[in-house]
């Protein structure tokens, strides 16, 4: 594979009301989202009643997490999960003359969760259906609670402080110069 750069994929414009989850990424972001396109707190968001969560792959975990959050922040959320495989095309072009486009094909599980208070836009006789949960089991959200994400200490430090001071144990010169036996000798 030294020989192929993997190709970019276009990514299609989301719906004003569908959220992405990926793996990794903080999931306090999305829950602010969410958040705001159900209350449109901020000028130019429309309100929705609906929204529209989709975790591929190892994202579903956290897709999952997701919804269960934003069910207990926001009063009255009925819940629809759809699961299926797609098939996902990762191309590969050549870096050398002579050599072929390279295309390989995965198939992957794939969830939707669609949160509404609208109970119209979902199917209650459906397997994945789920009832909002009861109102005193909600906490509603406050955005200020979200707290922006961490920044790094000044000077770039990492983890385990100041790293000129390498440990608390003496180092191994030291110990001899302690040992109860070469005084002795002395």
């Amino acid at each position: 594979m030294e020989a192929y750069r993997r190709v970019d994929k276009v990514e299609d414009a989301l719906p004003a009301n569908e959220i992405r989850v990926r793996r990794g990424v903080g999931i306090g972001r999305y829950l602010k989202r969410a958040w705001e396109l159900l209350n449109a707190p901020t000028e130019g968001t429309p309100k929705n009643d609906t929204i529209i969560i989709k975790g591929v792959s190892n994202a579903v975990q956290s897709a999952v997490n997701l919804a269960e959050l934003i069910k207990h922040r926001v009063k009255g959320l009925h819940q629809q999960n759809k699961i299926c495989n797609i098939v996902i095309t990762d191309e590969f072009d050549p870096l050398y003359e002579g050599l072929d486009r390279l295309s390989f094909q995965r198939i992957v599980t794939r969830l939707q969760i669609t949160l509404t208070t609208n109970v119209a836009k979902v199917d209650t006789k459906d397997t994945g259906y789920q009832s909002p949960i009861p109102e005193e089991e909600v906490t509603e959200f406050i955005a200020e609670r979200v707290q922006p994400p961490r920044q790094r200490k000044e000077g770039g430090e990492k983890r385990g402080g100041n790293q000129e001071k390498r440990g608390r144990g003496k180092g191994r010169k030291d110990r001899q110069d302690d040992d109860p036996k070469d005084k002795d000798t002395e």
